[in-house]
């Protein structure tokens, strides 16, 4: 009887908990700390949550909330919203592009400020997921299989029937695709009770449903703008809110896991198609709907025609590879998508390119890869840096850091160079994995190696370091004062790099004096940082996101020549004899004559390009495209030669070229050997 009892008293506890009102605000997208607009919309905001009758339990900050990410800005929005604290609301953060793309120290500043990358927490029996959309150092979203893990262990606590929100920077579901890989996280929670998913990143109020469930993306704050939600026993009001004005009301949603009814469909099509051949896809809806879209990988969305309850349409593939066939229904405001795999063959005349193996890492790959004769080399998110077999993939070693590596290695005499996320520089034996040295530089690093007689040279968020090759001995150290990201390049006695801090910089290779400092653009986010610099003929070639390529006079720092127009901000450039190859964010491929930037000849890869470089394998040039495709080309036409898609995610891993084999990594934890020769 006591247990009955108990149980009985347990029982009502639980469903006085869940049935308890409470109110929340949703802020997202202040940008705060170098952008003055945004410090002024964070410190009114604030000011205007504090006095809202009912005062909310807590603030949730969906990413963006500081501008560029560093250190100090953190410290500047901790001022800003230590009223809140004061008044008895906390407030929980998530990561956002910009906290993430210039991220000095990878996320160690997020994690010292404000905890965990992700989270999960109970209030009032409703349980709050706060994920980690950003990926350094980029815009575009992405979570990392580790986070994965996570969530599907947590929501396996919970049960299908408690209520669940989930927050993240990124929109998870969107019409416009931001991450490559959201849908897996909206896979995992559609079998729960999720009430509401909110976001940020898209400036706007935003709300679509995904299978009866709601869907939700927050206008920024630096416009003064932010949400409350009222949670009651049986359902949940939602509030647009305008600073100096009375809130709005947006819509509602039930607490119950009832919802109305959920549109299911059937898609006919067949797995395996030919490129370039026609293939139908018939999609069969279990009530009327509105339309009904197709799309292959990143194509644009074609609409089906409808014959009776049927919808049709014939689609052929331009490029082989594996891809995703993407299907949706379309109700009033309502989307019900489905993801199905879809291999595309290559033409039969065509029987190059193709994959020769794949190999899984536990994270995602940002490094490049490289090669000897016998392994390739490559470092992953999950801390480790990988040696796998050339010709088969087979792992030879992995060695296991404490941070991510997305550093690229480098190889040197029978050792392999790179940096981690835990502080370190790492020699390690090519052979064994075995560890020569580590070298504490006390901050995370993210730029590559380069070395030159016996010496290493990498940047840091302050630094640029030299260390000696054998023993990882410190020989000096340059103050630059903001993160450089670049592998530095060294040449006859000097070293040159860029950093976020605006300028290029040579300095002595022996000693690390100043020679020469050259301010390249007025602003902080033109600063040419992302791209490796290069040095040919008494030059060095630099890209901007100015949209400008710049070759400088080595000695003196001078512009000998300047071509504006040139998207290539995001990449590095290399090299094919005189010819100086860039890729550009919007796809185009350029070559340019290394001694006056006259344009020599312009290509299309087909889709966007993003910290890419493009390998040379005889006179075959390949680069890598941000969704997931490898491109070649003719290096003295620019003629497009061939196109593979490898994965439906992002590649920002640039490709190694060798006898007729290039290698490259996903942000899908793959690293793919491709065979085209």
């Amino acid at each position: 009887m006591k247990r009955r009892i108990l149980l009985l008293c347990l029982l009502l506890m639980i469903s006085l908990s869940i049935s308890a009102s409470f109110r929340f605000v949703q802020v997202t997208d202040s940008h705060a700390g170098r952008y003055e607009a945004g410090n002024r919309a964070v410190a009114n905001i604030v000011k205007e949550i504090i006095s809202l009758d009912p005062k909310p339990d807590f603030v949730i900050a969906t990413g963006d909330f500081i501008e560029t990410g560093l250190d100090w800005e953190y410290e500047k929005y901790k001022e800003l919203i230590a009223p809140l604290e004061k008044h008895g609301i906390p407030i929980y953060h998530t990561l956002g592009n910009h906290e993430s793309r210039w991220a000095a120290r990878i996320k160690k500043d997020f994690r010292d400020n404000f905890g965990p990358e992700y989270l999960h927490f109970n209030y009032n029996g409703h349980h709050f997921f706060l994920l980690d959309t950003s990926f350094v150092p980029e815009a575009y979203g992405h979570l990392e299989t580790e986070q994965f893990e996570w969530l599907s262990e947590e929501l396996a606590k919970i049960g299908p029937n408690q209520p669940i929100w989930v927050f993240s920077h990124h929109p998870l579901g969107f019409s416009a695709r931001f991450s490559d890989n959201d849908w897996e996280a909206v896979e995992r929670l559609l079998p729960y009770n999720l009430i509401l998913a909110m976001s940020g990143h898209g400036h706007s109020f935003r709300r679509w449903q995904i299978h009866g469930k709601e869907f939700f993306m927050c206008k920024a704050a630096d416009q003064g703008a932010y949400t409350i939600v009222d949670v009651e026993p049986e359902r949940a009001v939602v509030y647009y809110k305008q600073l100096g004005q009375k809130e709005t009301f947006a819509f509602e949603v039930p607490i119950s896991r009832k919802r109305r009814e959920e549109v299911s469909f059937i898609c006919q099509h067949p797995y395996t198609v030919r490129q370039g051949e026609p293939f139908p896809i018939t999609v069969l809806p279990s009530t009327k709907v509105d339309g009904v879209q197709v799309k292959v990988g990143e194509e644009p969305w074609q609409d089906l025609a409808q014959e009776g309850n049927r919808w049709q349409k014939t689609v052929a593939c331009k490029y082989a590879g594996r891809k995703t066939l993407w299907v949706r229904c379309l109700k009033g405001p309502e989307i019900y998508q489905e993801m199905l795999p879809l291999t595309v063959l290559p033409e039969v005349k065509e029987s190059l390119p193709k994959v020769l193996w794949t190999y899984k890492t536990g994270g995602s790959i940002f490094s490049s890869p490289t090669g000897d004769s016998e392994r390739i080399y490559v470092g992953s998110h999950d801390g480790s840096l990988y040696a796998l077999k050339k010709d088969t993939g087979q792992l030879c070693w992995a060695y296991k850091t404490g941070g991510p590596v997305l550093s690229s290695p480098l190889l040197w005499e029978g050792a392999v160079y790179f940096a981690s996320g835990d502080g370190h520089v790492y020699s390690l034996d090519s052979a064994t994995g075995s560890l020569l040295w580590k070298r504490e530089v006390g901050e995370p690093v993210i730029s590559s190696p380069a070395i030159s007689q016996g010496r290493l040279y990498i940047g840091g968020p302050v630094f640029l370091y030299c260390l000696s090759a054998e023993t990882g001995e410190i020989l000096w150290q340059y103050e630059e004062g903001d993160l450089i990201k670049v592998r530095p390049v060294v040449h006859e006695g000097k070293v040159y790099f860029t950093s976020w801090g605006r300028h290029a910089t040579c300095l002595d290779a022996q000693t690390g004096e100043l020679l020469w400092k050259r301010e390249i653009d007025k602003s902080f986010y033109y600063s040419p940082a992302t791209g490796n610099p290069l040095v040919h003929a008494g030059k060095l070639f630099i890209t901007t996101p100015r949209n400008r390529v710049l070759a400088l006079d080595l000695e003196t720092g001078e512009t000998v020549w300047q071509v504006e127009n040139v998207k290539a901000g995001y990449c590095s450039a290399a090299l094919w004899g005189d010819l100086l190859l860039l890729t550009a964010l919007d796809g185009n491929i350029y070559a340019l004559d290394s001694k006056t930037g006259a344009m020599k000849w312009q290509s299309k890869a087909g889709e966007g390009i993003y910290d890419a470089r493009v390998a040379v394998d005889g006179r075959l040039g390949i680069t890598n495209t941000c969704w997931g495709s490898l491109a070649a080309f003719d290096l003295e036409t620019g003629e497009l030669k061939w196109k593979e898609k490898l994965a439906d995610a992002f590649i920002f891993s640039a490709p190694y070229a060798d006898g007729g084999v290039v290698y490259v990594g996903s942000t899908n934890d793959h690293i793919y050997a491709v065979k085209h020769k």
